[in-house]
């Protein structure tokens, strides 16, 4: 899934984040969390303050961050997305949640941005 925003005019509202039915997460270009969705709350716990303006590898375990830094920010920055990624997220208890990653790099209104859909693996029954 691929995002993106239209532009402001003094005639739309504003959409919310937490209107979109999907984990959603944005970030500035060195991974600092800008913005984040009630769905992904769902998914990590916590609160919204406790996650704007920090790291986003806060999010997720050692595996998960090497893995960020060596393969998926290069990615981004080369063809400028992501798509089905694996990786684990970490939640409130410290619990891996399996997830599948992608990521769009937007700039808007003249701001670099990365925005992450997270969507949760589940389980084979």
């Amino acid at each position: 899934m691929i995002l993106s925003v239209p532009s402001k005019s003094a005639d739309a509202p504003t959409p919310s984040f937490d209107q979109i039915p999907c984990a959603i997460l944005v970030t500035d270009s060195a991974g600092v969390v800008q913005s984040l969705n009630q769905n992904l709350l769902l998914l990590i716990g916590g609160d919204k303050e406790r996650w704007l303006t920090k790291s986003m590898e806060l999010m997720f375990p050692m595996a998960s961050r090497i893995f960020l830094n060596t393969h998926i920010w290069p990615m981004i920055f080369r063809d400028g997305h992501v798509r089905e990624i694996r990786l684990q997220l970490l939640d409130s208890g410290g619990n891996s949640l399996p997830v599948f990653v992608n990521c769009q790099k937007t700039n808007q209104e003249g701001i670099e941005q990365l925005w992450s859909v997270p969507e949760k693996i589940k389980a084979a029954t």
